[in-house]
């Protein structure tokens, strides 16, 4: 089942591949944006109470992936053994890497910058 998934979502591929195809035939100017990260730049988010705060992409990074160890480990934990639970925690790092790439090839990468030569970006996103 979870190789069904995985192989499932794999097929995003196609459908990135159609995109990228129809836009080189109606000559359509568009990025996948698959620039290197700038791991200094930051990152804004509001807080209720304070207004905005900023953290490096490289500290939100790491505490992201800080809080999925975290998560996984309360799984470990509660339900016993690591021998039943490496299956499924190597299934989440699979989907996990597999799911993220695509989609964000798909949406931000190839449908994003197409509909925003389109109308304006905020219809884009919307």
């Amino acid at each position: 089942m979870a190789t069904a998934i995985l192989m499932e979502r794999g097929t995003l591929v196609f459908l990135i591949a159609a995109l990228v195809l129809t836009a080189k035939l109606t000559k359509t100017r568009f990025s996948m944006q698959l620039q290197k990260p700038r791991w200094n730049n930051r990152i804004y988010f509001p807080f209720i109470t304070h207004g905005f705060h900023s953290i490096p992409i490289r500290l939100f990074f790491l505490f992201s992936v800080m809080g999925s160890v975290i998560g996984f480990s309360f799984n470990i934990f509660f339900f016993g053994e690591w021998d039943g639970m490496k299956e499924i925690v190597l299934f989440a790092l699979a989907f996990s890497i597999v799911n993220a790439t695509l989609e964000e090839m798909l949406w931000r990468g190839t449908l994003l910058p197409v509909l925003a030569g389109q109308v304006s970006w905020l219809y884009a996103l919307l």
